[in-house]
C-alpha cells in the first residue's frame, strides 16, 4: 500500500489532516512558549551540558535519566534556537509538535487497511489531528512521548503494510529510534516480532532495533559506564495517574494543592508483577491485528501499573484513532480535563507559559482538585471498559 494513496484530485488524504494537525499544535507552542519549565527545562540543562562538554549522565547539577539519543536531539534543538535567535522552549515545542502532526500519516494508513477507503483513513487521521490529548502533551508540555510513540506507529504501518522490500528493515530502525529516546517501546518490540516469519529474520530485525541504542549510548559506556546504568535505572513512572495517582488525589483533597504524594512509587516488584499481566494479554490477543494489541497493551499498562506520568496518557490515542475506537472521543475529553486540571494544580506553567501563571478559569484550586479526581477516576472506568471491548471484538 503506497504512502501516496491520493484523492481524486491527486492529494494524499493524509495532506489536509497533516496541515491541520500542525497548525494546532504550532499554534499552542507559541501561545505557551516562554522560559524553559518543568521537562523542558530538563532538556535544556541536558543540552547546556552536552555544549559544555560535561557528561550529563554523572554530573551533580539535574543528571539526565533519558537514553543518549534524546540528549543529542535537545542538543540540536539549543542550537537551533541559537543560530536563529529565539526560546529553546520554543524550538524544542516546535519540534515535538512537529513530529506529533506527522504521526497522523501512519495513522490514517492504518485505518485504510481496514478496507473501508479512504474516508476512514481521512477520519482517523483528523481524529488525531483534533484530539486535545496530543495537542496538550506535544504542544504544551513538550514530552518526548509523541515522538517516540510516532515512530511506533511508523514501524507498525512499514511492518504490517510491507509498502516496499526493505520496509521492515526500516520499521524495526524506527523502533529502535524510538528506544534510543525513551524505552516506551519495550512493550511493542515482541508484538512487532511476532508478526515477522522466521527466527533467523526476527534475530536481524532485533539487532536493528537495539543499534540506534548501542551506537549512541558507546560513548558513555566506555567513558562512565556506572554512571550511565543507574540514571537509567532511576527512570519510572511518576504517581500522578494510575490507581496511584487517584489515591494520593483523593488523599489530598482540599489541600488546594496537589499535596505531597502519600505514595511516590511502586515497589520494583511491580515491575515483575506487569510482566505476567503483559503476556496474558498478548496471548489472549495473539491472533489480533497489531494495532489491537498494541492498544490492548498499553491499556493494561495504565490498569495494572499504577504509577503513570501525565505525558504517558498520549500513548492510547495514535492507537484507538487507528482502529476508529468508538471510545476515543469519551477518553479524550476526560483525559483533556484531567491534564488541564493537573497542569493546573502542578504544573500551571505548561499552560500559560510563565511558572507562576495559571490558566484564568473561574475554577479555584480546591475545585480544580475536586475536577481532577473526579475526571481521573471516570477515565480509569473507560480505560477498563475499552480494554475489555478490545479483547471482545477482532479489528475488521
Amino acid at each position: 500500500m503506497p504512502m501516496t494513496h491520493s484523492n481524486a484530485g491527486g492529494r494524499p488524504f493524509w495532506l489536509l489532516p497533516l496541515v491541520v494537525a500542525f497548525a494546532i499544535r504550532a499554534a499552542g507552542a507559541w501561545v505557551s512558549h516562554a522560559e524553559p519549565l518543568v521537562d523542558v527545562d530538563s532538556f535544556f540543562r541536558w543540552a547546556k551540558h552536552l555544549e559544555g562538554g560535561i557528561n550529563p549522565y554523572s554530573t551533580t547539577d539535574a543528571p539526565a535519566n533519558y537514553p543518549p539519543l534524546w540528549l543529542y536531539i535537545c542538543w540540536g534543538c539549543l542550537k537551533v534556537a541559537q543560530e536563529v535567535g529565539c526560546s529553546f522552549d520554543l524550538v524544542m515545542k516546535l519540534f515535538v509538535s512537529a513530529c506529533d502532526a506527522a504521526t497522523v500519516i501512519p495513522v490514517g494508513l492504518l485505518a485504510l487497511r481496514r478496507g473501508e477507503g479512504e474516508t476512514a483513513g481521512r477520519a482517523a487521521a483528523l481524529a488525531y489531528a483534533l484530539n486535545p490529548v496530543s495537542i496538550l502533551i506535544a504542544a504544551f508540555h513538550a514530552q518526548n512521548d509523541p515522538l517516540v510513540i510516532g515512530l511506533a506507529i511508523w514501524c507498525m504501518w512499514l511492518v504490517t503494510a510491507r509498502p516496499f522490500v526493505l520496509a521492515g528493515e526500516l520499521g524495526f530502525g524506527l523502533l529502535g529510534a524510538s528506544l534510543a529516546i525513551k524505552p516506551i517501546g519495550v512493550l511493542f518490540l515482541p508484538l512487532v516480532l511476532a508478526q515477522i516469519s522466521g527466527w533467523q529474520r526476527r534475530a536481524r530485525l532485533f539487532a536493528i532495533a537495539g543499534l540506534p541504542l548501542l551506537l549512541t549510548a558507546i560513548p558513555f559506556l566506555f567513558s562512565t559506564p556506572v554512571a550511565f546504568v543507574r540514571a537509567a535505572a532511576t527512570y519510572r513512572g511518576p504517581p500522578d495517574f494510575g490507581y496511584i495517582g487517584i489515591f494520593n488525589s483523593w488523599m489530598n483533597l482540599g489541600h488546594g494543592s496537589s499535596g505531597d504524594p502519600i505514595i511516590e512509587q511502586l515497589h520494583w516488584s511491580m515491575r515483575l508483577f506487569y510482566l505476567p499481566v503483559f503476556l496474558f494479554i498478548w496471548w489472549r490477543l495473539r491472533r489480533f491485528s497489531l494495532i489491537d494489541q498494541a492498544q490492548a497493551v498499553v491499556l493494561s499498562l495504565f490498569l495494572f501499573y499504577g504509577t503513570l506520568g501525565a505525558q504517558y496518557l498520549m500513548w492510547l490515542i495514535p492507537f484507538a484513532a487507528a482502529r476508529r475506537d468508538p471510545r476515543l472521543p469519551r477518553i479524550s475529553i476526560l483525559t483533556a480535563i484531567a491534564l488541564v486540571a493537573f497542569y493546573q494544580l502542578n504544573h500551571p506553567g505548561i499552560l500559560s507559559g510563565v511558572s507562576t501563571v495559571r490558566w484564568q478559569t473561574g475554577i479555584v484550586l480546591p475545585q480544580w482538585s475536586g475536577i481532577f479526581l473526579v475526571s481521573h477516576f471516570f477515565l480509569y472506568v473507560q480505560w477498563l471498559l475499552c480494554l475489555h471491548e478490545v479483547e471482545s471484538l477482532r479489528w475488521r
